[in-house]
């Protein structure tokens, strides 16, 4: 299959003002002018696990779970492979980071706060280092003059796909609304197994898509969440506040030219006063390119690769990017 790179670039539709602290307002001025700002604070944060694997069995692979708050949601689940033990062909130890075979990241059906992983160290008797993160989002404001507003995630939508090529890519089925974001995108081996080389939002950022290749002919569930950009009603009123977000740099993402390596790191930002808490990335060459992890710094998310220098070096990123603040009220 010929590989495709995102080349459209999209206009954000919703706009990220650059939030100031609100300026002492002086003696005399109208009650409509003096007004303070009602815009409210989002909680956002991320929970970090330590994993050790060992390179025999049975302790080479594991499922476990990550946790946001009870209640929160989680927007996006990642590892990072941070160290395979040297290979030692005198002791008969081989293999590396290319080994550690990530067969499931996704959430939970029924918890928005819990984050499933399954990872298997395929080495032969080299122990590995991993870290395991998930960004969170609290399911309401924090309070501003005497109220709070609910935040809407959706259920989770599940897609079973054959992977009947080598290579193969596609689309979840289900979209958005046309005021959501799709978040938490996830996938899980059923059967078979492989390694993804691209996680991406669709052009309209409502949908989601991704990249694997397998091993053998292999099923792989794929999930997603919508995220509303508008919060639920409430204080007097009522009334409701925008969400304030835009993916960095927009549908084409960001071009990186990776250096021949076992520890390649890129990096990218979100602007001031923002978070990042989906990331995506978008390989061109999986036959010489390893997806390694990532993970988020806050505002920055940081992608860890192996490139062995066989093709193509070329990488994409993006990330979507919450403002620390609502916009200010609007109509519920």
């Amino acid at each position: 299959m010929t590989a495709r790179r995102p080349t459209r670039m999209l206009a954000i539709g919703a706009a990220l003002a650059t939030v100031l602290a609100p300026l002492a307002l002086g003696v005399g001025l109208s009650d409509a002018t003096a007004a303070s700002p009602k815009q409210h604070h989002l909680k956002t944060y991320k929970v970090e696990q330590h994993l050790d694997l060992a390179g025999e069995f049975p302790d080479n692979a594991v499922h476990t779970h990550v946790y946001c708050h009870n209640g929160d949601y989680a927007l996006d689940g990642m590892w990072r492979i941070d160290h395979v033990d040297q290979a030692n062909p005198d002791l008969g130890v081989s293999g590396d980071e290319r080994d550690i075979r990530v067969d499931a990241s996704y959430g939970d059906d029924v918890d928005p706060a819990m984050w499933h992983f399954r990872i298997t160290n395929n080495t032969v008797g080299a122990n590995a280092q991993l870290k395991l993160f998930v960004t969170c989002l609290d399911r309401n404001t924090e309070g501003q003059n005497g109220h709070s507003h609910p935040i809407t995630l959706s259920s989770r939508f599940a897609v079973a796909k054959s992977l009947v090529a080598v290579q193969s890519e596609f689309d979840h089925t289900s979209q958005c609304a046309a005021n959501q974001l799709a978040v938490a995108p996830g996938f899980n081996f059923t059967a078979g197994s492989g390694r993804i080389y691209r996680s991406w939002p669709t052009s309209t950022f409502r949908s989601w898509h991704w990249a694997f290749l397998a091993n053998d002919s292999a099923t792989v569930n794929v999930y997603l969440r919508c995220l509303s950009v508008k919060t639920a009603a409430a204080g007097s009123g009522p009334h409701a506040h925008q969400i304030q977000y835009s993916w960095v740099p927009g549908y084409g993402g960001s071009l990186y030219h990776l250096p021949v390596g076992s520890q390649v790191n890129r990096e990218l930002s979100c602007g001031a006063h923002e978070k990042g808490m989906v990331g995506a990335f978008w390989i061109d060459d999986p036959f010489h390119v390893w997806f390694l992890g990532m993970d988020p710094r806050p505002k920055i998310r940081n992608f860890r690769y192996w490139n062995d220098g066989g093709g193509s070096d070329a990488v994409y990123h993006a990330l979507l990017c919450l403002n620390g603040r609502t916009g200010f009220q609007i109509a519920p």
